[in-house]
């Protein structure tokens, strides 16, 4: 069976100072620049800070990253 789950690098240092600065919690800043980075489509976390954040949601937003509560990835909603 295929995993639908892949392991990847991480991001320049640079890449992930940017965001830094926008991100309410500094420890999620490897987190969403990966995203951005690898140009994932979706971030499925239970973290408050990323789900409530709506300057960080509207910046990744802009990346074609959309950041999902895990509830909401499950019931299968975009």
């Amino acid at each position: 069976m295929r995993s639908r789950f892949l392991v990847l690098a991480d991001p320049p240092d640079a890449t992930i100072a940017e965001w830094v600065e926008v991100v309410r919690d500094p420890q999620d800043a490897p987190i969403v620049a990966a995203c951005v980075w690898h140009q994932i489509t979706h971030l499925v976390t239970g973290d408050k800070d990323l789900l409530e954040d709506r300057a960080v949601r509207t910046r990744l937003d802009e990346y074609g990253v959309h950041v999902l509560s895990v509830a909401r990835w499950l019931n299968g909603t975009p």
